[in-house]
């Protein structure tokens, strides 16, 4: 996936949060000493007793409005027990802020039911019983598990048992018909409202956790294109068993920094590490320009081949290429940094086995005598050329220009035909 791609799903991912004021982000916000398990339900709680305050000021306005003293005086209650239920939410009573907060619900629906009949509409808020607690409640902690019992059980009962409490006697505290009307159609409004909050919230939450999902996603495929070749990265997904295939013709370079042993007792390693990475980061491009698959770095080594894991046809010339334009770039950074860095670049073409082997920590890797003979290629080499083996030298042809260096005595090879690379061959 494109940067600029990874990028908008990013900032898609936290759009939604820039968008809340600031000041709602400090409320909802998960206090230092509430657990990290709370961080999903913590904001949902809240939210729900604020509309709790909101709901029970809206009514407490109206009875008041009406001249119902008593009605406005619980609601305002109400508002305060609300209140109450926040603080402790956020000071980390959240068991005793839930108990609070919910069996006030619970309290409210009982009393103004008895208190004005069932025609106020108070039994409407069993629905919010029966909906909210799944959200806010984790049914993992036992004492929260417990509580969401209890509400979803009265949810279930007021119903059925208020009727039958007020079915042969009169409410308590009757009020004028016309305002137990104007009661129950504020109440079936601020049930709806506080439905449609509720699910647009955990809508929102949903959209919020799925793109933090994708982008999520997206980083681990990312991380793992950066680790595996793609074929064999999509292989492991859909198979995470053991890859090794068998490649008929490869070509293997690896190239060694002369003397690092010597500059990294010179240089401190903070700067060191800022030098391999430069270059190292050079060769990558390099490699990604020329089509080969980078295998490793070790210490100061760069290890890379052509021909694999897709076959490809002028391997050992996309390699030989590639050699070049490293010397180039050593080249081209020693005379800007006024150092003496150098490279020897070693190349080998032959059979070799591939592939992902393990169960941990992943990487694709090479195994044969060809990757051990483009090793001695580089280690017998000289700083700053390109040494061939006569395998490379024949997969070339005439495309390139070559010094021929004759038999030389390889660490466990014997006598060996190389070359060095001189450059391409001119038009």
């Amino acid at each position: 996936m494109s940067e600029s791609t990874s990028r908008a799903a990013l900032l898609a991912h936290q759009a939604p949060e820039s968008a809340i004021p600031q000041w709602a982000r400090a409320m909802f916000a998960r206090p230092a000493g509430i657990p990290e398990s709370e961080a999903k339900v913590f904001p949902l709680r809240i939210a729900c007793f604020s509309l709790g305050v909101v709901l029970h000021v809206t009514l407490a306005l109206i009875y008041l409005g009406m001249g119902v003293v008593w009605g406005g005086v619980i609601n305002l209650g109400s508002v305060a027990v609300f209140l109450i239920g926040i603080l402790l939410l956020r000071a980390g009573w959240t068991q005793l802020g839930n108990v609070v907060g919910w069996l006030e619900v619970v309290a409210h629906v009982t009393v103004f039911t008895l208190l004005i009949g069932m025609d106020g509409g108070y039994l409407f808020y069993v629905a919010i019983l029966l909906v909210a607690p799944f959200s806010v409640f984790r049914a993992s902690v036992p004492t929260e598990r417990l509580l969401l019992g209890v509400i979803v059980s009265a949810g279930l009962i007021l119903p059925i048992v208020l009727p039958l409490v007020l079915s042969d006697r009169a409410p308590i505290w009757p009020i004028e018909p016309w305002q137990v009307r104007a009661i129950c159609v504020v109440n079936v409004l601020n049930v709806v409202v506080a439905l449609v909050a509720i699910a647009y919230y955990a809508s929102w939450v949903t959209e919020r956790a799925e793109a933090g999902l994708a982008h999520e996603h997206e980083r681990s495929e990312a991380l793992l294109l950066n680790i595996l070749p793609p074929v064999i990265a999509e292989r492991l997904k859909a198979d995470p068993g053991t890859i090794a295939e068998h490649y008929e013709s490869v070509t293997v370079l690896f190239a060694d920094i002369c003397g690092f042993t010597l500059l990294s007792a010179r240089i401190p390693s903070h700067e060191l590490i800022a030098m391999l990475n430069e270059v190292f980061t050079t060769f990558d491009g390099l490699a990604e320009t020329h089509g080969l698959e980078k295998i490793k770095t070790i210490g100061d080594a760069y290890m890379a081949a052509c021909g694999l894991p897709e076959v490809r046809e002028g391997h050992a010339q996309a390699v030989a290429a590639m050699a070049l334009d490293m010397t180039k770039a050593i080249q081209a950074y020693a005379e800007k940094t006024g150092s003496d860095l150098n490279i020897r670049v070693g190349i080998h073409t032959g059979p070799v086995v591939a592939g992902v082997i393990g169960t941990k920590r992943f990487s694709y890797d090479l195994w044969g005598d060809t990757v051990n003979t483009a090793s001695r290629m580089e280690s017998h080499g000289a700083p700053g050329r390109v040494h061939l083996s006569r395998a490379t030298r024949d997969a070339l042809g005439d495309a390139f220009e070559f010094e021929a260096r004759g038999m030389i005595s390889v660490k466990g090879k014997g006598e060996m035909e190389t070359w060095f690379l001189v450059g391409a061959q001119a038009e």
